[in-house]
C-alpha cells in the first residue's frame, strides 16, 4: 500500500505539486521511499500518485497508481474561496458555490462560515442553504477582503441571518442586511487603529466591535474591549470606545 497517513482523493491547485499532495494526506509514513517521486512535478486533473515502501521500491509514482493507498488528484480551475465546518470537516467551495474538497483542518486558511442550515451538502455539488440569498453576501464579503488583500478567519450568521466576522480575536457585528459593503471596507483600517491602540496600552487585547448601525464610512462604530488568552484579564473596563 501506499506509504502515507491518509492515502484517499484530494483537491488541489494546478500551480501545486506533488510535494503539496503528500502534505494534505498527512505527510510520509517512516516506511516510505521517495527517491522515485519527483515531488516537484506539477499536479494534473485525474493524476494519481503511489508512494511507494522501501520494501516494494522502483518505478515512477505514476507507474505505480496501481497499486492499493494511491493518491488521487483533482486539479480544480475555480480554487476555493471559503469552506463550511461541518461534522469534523471542513468543506471547501468555490465561487460558484459547489464543495470542491474536503479535509479535517482548514489548510487553506480561508473564511470559515458558520451558523447556516443547509439543504445540500455533498462533495462536487453546488451546496443549498435554506436562505439562498445569504451566498451572495457571503460572496460578496469575501471578493471584498480578497481585493484589499485582507484576511478574516470566520462569517459567522446568527438565527436573526445577522454577520459576524471574526478577524483574529476581534470579532466585528455588522447586524443583518443584504449588502455589507461600507461596513466591510472600514475593517483594514478599523485592525490597524486598534493594534495601534494595543501597542499603546502595552497589552494584547481583543475587542467586539459593534457596527450595526454604520451606513456610511463616517458612522460610529462602538469597540469594546475584552481580554485574550495571551494577555489576562487585568480586571479593568473602559466601557468601550467609540470610533470611526
Amino acid at each position: 500500500s501506499g506509504a502515507v497517513v491518509k492515502p484517499g482523493v484530494v483537491a488541489m491547485k494546478k500551480t501545486e505539486r506533488v510535494e503539496q499532495a503528500i502534505a494534505v494526506c498527512g505527510g510520509v509514513l517512516p516506511q516510505a521511499d521517495l527517491a522515485n517521486v519527483n515531488l516537484a512535478q506539477p499536479l494534473k486533473d485525474g493524476m494519481q500518485i503511489r508512494v511507494p515502501e522501501r520494501a516494494d521500491a522502483g518505478g515512477s509514482a505514476a507507474h505505480m497508481a496501481q497499486h492499493d493507498g494511491k493518491i488521487h488528484i483533482t486539479a480544480y480551475e475555480k480554487p476555493p474561496i471559503a469552506c463550511i465546518y461541518d461534522t469534523g470537516f471542513y468543506l471547501y467551495f468555490n465561487r460558484d458555490g459547489e464543495i470542491i474538497s474536503s479535509r479535517t483542518s482548514n489548510t487553506e486558511n480561508l473564511p470559515v462560515v458558520t451558523g447556516l442550515k443547509y439543504n445540500n451538502l455533498a462533495m462536487y455539488q453546488v451546496f443549498e442553504t435554506q436562505d439562498n440569498g445569504l451566498f451572495q453576501v457571503i460572496l460578496s464579503i469575501v471578493f471584498q477582503m480578497q481585493d484589499k488583500e485582507f484576511h478574516i478567519d470566520e462569517i459567522a450568521f446568527d438565527n436573526n441571518k445577522a454577520v459576524t466576522i471574526s478577524v483574529g480575536e476581534n470579532r466585528y457585528f455588522l447586524g443583518s442586511r443584504k449588502v455589507y459593503d461600507v461596513q466591510v471596507a472600514m475593517i483594514p483600517e478599523v485592525e490597524r487603529k486598534l493594534a495601534e491602540r494595543n501597542a499603546e496600552k502595552g497589552k494584547t487585547c481583543a475587542y467586539d466591535i459593534n457596527m450595526e448601525g454604520v451606513f456610511r464610512s463616517d458612522d460610529d462604530f462602538y469597540a469594546r474591549e475584552r481580554a485574550t488568552d495571551t494577555a489576562p484579564d487585568t480586571g479593568e473596563d473602559d466601557g468601550g470606545e467609540n470610533g470611526k
